[in-house]
């Protein structure tokens, strides 16, 4: 969707007195995302960036940047999911809570496994796995999807060795602390797409 008409959208809700929150914004951009509509999702997410740079809400450009990111990475457009995702790192690279960078860290790292980019991809993955493993523990499932990221590049590589481990290990981590039925530990077995033989 062209700016200017992402930006009237912007200024209607407000001119209409139906001012949405970043939190809304997002929060709106998500549903339309999982719902498949993407243009609709660019939009809101575009309009949760733009409140965020008025507002001269630093982390949440970080984070509206990396959600941008992810939707144009989902429609092919990498290069400019790039800018935005490597944007959302710098900014975060100042703020105190690295978390947040390590998740923009993680999907800039899948993105470079689409591209097959695989030594970028892995460098910066084993960065957001390391800044994950510091903050939340070695055996936290909030570090599965660094893990989940690091076996594809693996796989792409053609190290299928090392992905089947890597699987392995976000699987033994969700068995552990959230249960063979728990609806995350099976997400990590269906994302192994074959790798692992359980």
């Amino acid at each position: 969707m062209p700016r200017i008409a992402v930006g009237l959208f912007f200024c209607v809700c407000v001119l209409m007195g139906q001012t949405m929150s970043w939190e809304q914004f997002i929060a709106s951009g998500e549903k339309l995302r999982e719902a498949g509509h993407y243009a609709e999702a660019e939009a809101s997410f575009r309009n949760a960036l733009q409140w965020a740079e008025s507002a001269g809400k630093t982390s949440q450009v970080a984070q509206s940047s990396n959600y941008l990111a992810l939707i144009l990475q989902l429609e092919g457009r990498f290069r400019e999911a790039e800018d935005l995702f490597v944007r959302g790192v710098a900014i975060s690279e100042g703020l105190p809570d690295k978390l947040n960078l390590a998740i923009t860290l993680n999907n800039l790292g899948d993105l470079y496994n689409d591209e097959a980019q695989f030594d970028k991809a892995e460098a910066t993955c084993n960065r957001a796995l390391d800044i994950q493993s510091r903050g939340f523990g070695v055996d936290d499932p909030r570090i599965a999807p660094s893990l989940d990221t690091l076996g594809a590049i693996e796989m792409g590589r053609g190290s299928f060795t090392k992905a089947e481990r890597t699987f392995r290990r976000a699987i033994s981590i969700g068995e552990r602390t959230l249960g063979t039925e728990h609806p995350e530990t099976a997400h990590m077995l269906e994302s192994t797409g074959g790798a692992v033989q359980h």
